[in-house]
């Protein structure tokens, strides 16, 4: 690693870390000291980035095994099977137990909203496609006015596709997403951890839990203003 990528005075060391396919772990910080021991400085993202990746990984795979969990419960299956609101309860209780949370939904096999946390059901949900992904890249929604992940997990029934689970995640302060990225990682304090996503969208950016775009991030990096580094 050349000396001279130390000059830059925004420094991003991404980690590439299966948190889960969607995702990759990243470190931002800004560099007070140019003279600053380059392997040292290199130990401490590293070090930063592995231990957040795998806590954001628990934040994660717990999302994904409460859908798993939820798509298993007979009054859901049932749900999105046949309609109705048998499901409501169980959905609004699981919901209100965490602030990270924006929705909880039931869909049909069609994608039709049949129970939502959030009261508002019928309708197609908003991102539906024929194969959801157990955990999509950050999303922008019209129904809740923001940024979010949502996790899905399939339905079956009668050994066929009966609809999903899906878990709305907000990455904004509060929850256990933008939780698990706070904080500083290298000595000097300057340092900070974003989490990007497959399509190049960031959270936590500038350290506050803010979502930045893709394109966004293209301009910055080639802008001059950040440098990469790959193991």
């Amino acid at each position: 690693m050349k000396k001279a990528t130390m000059k830059y005075s925004l420094i991003a060391v991404l980690i590439i870390f299966a948190i889960v396919p969607a995702l990759i772990i990243g470190a931002v910080g800004i560099a007070t000291s140019i003279n600053y021991n380059n392997s040292v400085r290199e130990s401490e993202f590293k070090a930063g980035s592995l231990a957040k990746a795998s806590a954001l990984g628990t934040v994660f795979s717990k999302y994904t095994s409460d859908a798993a969990a939820l798509a298993k419960i007979n009054v859901v299956v049932n749900a999105a099977q046949n309609g109705g609101t048998d499901a409501d309860k169980t959905i609004t209780n699981f919901a209100e137990g965490d602030s990270g949370i924006l929705d909880v939904l039931v869909l049909n096999a069609s994608g039709t909203v049949i129970t939502a946390a959030s009261g508002a059901n019928n309708g197609t949900f908003e991102h539906y496609s024929e194969t959801m992904p157990a955990v999509s890249t950050l999303m922008s929604w019209d129904k809740y006015g923001t940024d979010a992940f949502f996790v899905s997990h399939e339905i079956v029934a009668d050994e066929k596709k009966a609809g999903y689970v899906c878990i709305v995640v907000s990455p904004a302060a509060g929850g256990m997403v933008a939780n698990s990225l706070s904080g500083g990682y290298t000595s000097d304090g300057n340092a900070r951890l974003a989490l990007i996503d497959s399509e190049g969208n960031t959270i936590n950016f500038n350290g506050s839990g803010m979502t930045m775009k893709a394109a966004q991030l293209d301009k910055a990096i080639s802008g001059g203003k950040l440098s990469t580094f790959f193991d």
